[in-house]
């Protein structure tokens, strides 16, 4: 390598170390006008690539370089993470990254790389063995307990129904679904904790060993909200975008908000409308009070969700959480199917009392929630997380 190739290896290599990867495309790209087989700048246009969700040119870029020189570890890993980001099959990222680890077999971050790509295709026994693994070739680097919560997350996958097409299996089945939906969920609530448990310590284990990891904080944000926590789980996505706001996509953390928030409220909703009809069985004074108590505590359980995921955050993304329209229109639902209730009710006070009331409570929730879309914050709009 001439002089002024190493001089543009090492002014990439700079650029990539600051997270400046446009610039290091850039860079990259006009050196390899002079030296256009450099198999180094090559697989440092790759990583630029992928850095900046190029997945497609990543792999190009990197697979070019390894049609120079084969035996880059770091390259493969590259060309593995791309494939991983969609530029192929997870056989093909398996390929790579266990291409890489047998070239390297003592760096942490390669193996981790295979520890994702074997779980990406199915492989959760190899992708265990290799998360153990780094345990033994690394065992202050954060990755080790990282590719444990990882493969314990992915013991607690399941699929998730389209909510449109739950609502209608509820209403052609006259409610008799919400009493199996329930069962499924609380037969993979069961299922999930000790897993969740265990990823929950490993990323601990990981936060010790490296505070300021971005990924690790990632990974804790998914736990906490597969665990229901979901204060926690954004207090976890605000500390990630402290360290990295380009870890982190404004518009999707204030989608998960709001549908969160609808959920739960949607959940509140569903129970207390499951215990009426026992309430009202036992006596329509027990109805009345137990039913009344249960739509006001579950109205304040909704508000408290709501200020605690928000009341942290950034004001352009606080913005972006009140202009979603999907928790006033859920609010609005649950106020038309208890006011159609109540008022077919009024001759049943046990029935007719706490419905009413619920039905007040959600359209002041939809009023609020509105006025909230259009009331001004304390800061300039911003439509990003900055750290």
């Amino acid at each position: 390598m001439t002089s002024s190739g190493a001089d543009a290896v090492e002014k990439v290599r700079i650029l990539l170390q600051l997270d400046r990867d446009s610039e290091a495309e850039q860079a990259a790209i006009e050196a390899l006008r002079h030296d256009p087989n450099n198999p180094i700048l090559l697989g440092m246009l790759a990583i630029a690539m992928e850095a900046q969700a190029f997945s497609t040119d990543a792999r190009g870029w990197a697979e070019r370089s390894l049609s120079i020189d084969p035996r880059q570890a770091w390259v493969l890993s590259v060309h593995a993470r791309a494939i991983l980001s969609g530029a192929g099959t997870p056989q093909e990222a398996v390929q790579s990254a266990y291409a890489a680890v047998q070239l390297d077999p003592g760096d942490a971050s390669f193996r981790y790389t295979l520890t994702r790509a074997y779980l990406k295709a199915n492989q959760r026994a190899h992708a265990q063995a290799t998360a153990e693994s780094i345990r033994a070739v690394a065992p202050a680097s954060p990755l080790g307990p990282l590719a444990q919560a990882l493969v314990e997350i992915d013991r607690v996958r399941f699929y998730r129904p389209n909510p449109v097409w739950a609502v209608l299996i509820v209403l052609l089945s006259r409610g008799l679904a919400l009493l199996v939906m329930a069962i499924v969920w609380l037969f993979h609530f069961l299922r999930r904790r000790a897993p969740l448990r265990r990823a929950d310590a490993y990323l601990l284990e990981g936060l010790r060993l490296d505070p300021g990891n971005p990924h690790t904080h990632a990974v804790a944000a998914e736990v906490a909200r597969m665990r229901f926590r979901y204060v926690q789980s954004v207090d976890s996505t605000l500390a990630l975008a402290a360290m990295d706001s380009g870890m982190v996509d404004a518009n999707q953390l204030s989608r998960g908000i709001a549908r969160r928030t609808s959920a739960v409220a949607f959940a509140a909703f569903a129970f207390w409308a499951v215990w009426l009809p026992f309430l009202n069985a036992a006596g329509h004074t027990v109805a009345a009070v137990a039913g009344t108590v249960l739509a006001i505590s579950g109205c304040a359980g909704v508000a408290w969700l709501d200020r605690e995921q928000t009341k942290r955050l950034p004001p352009g993304v606080l913005r972006l959480v009140r202009r979603r329209w999907i928790l006033p229109a859920t609010l609005l639902a649950i106020a038309a199917i208890t006011g159609l209730a109540g008022f077919a009710s009024l001759g049943f006070p046990g029935v007719a009392i706490p419905t009413l009331v619920t039905m007040a409570l959600a359209l002041t929730g939809v009023v609020l929630a509105i006025c909230a879309r259009f009331r001004p914050v304390n800061a300039p709009f911003r439509a990003q997380i900055t750290g």
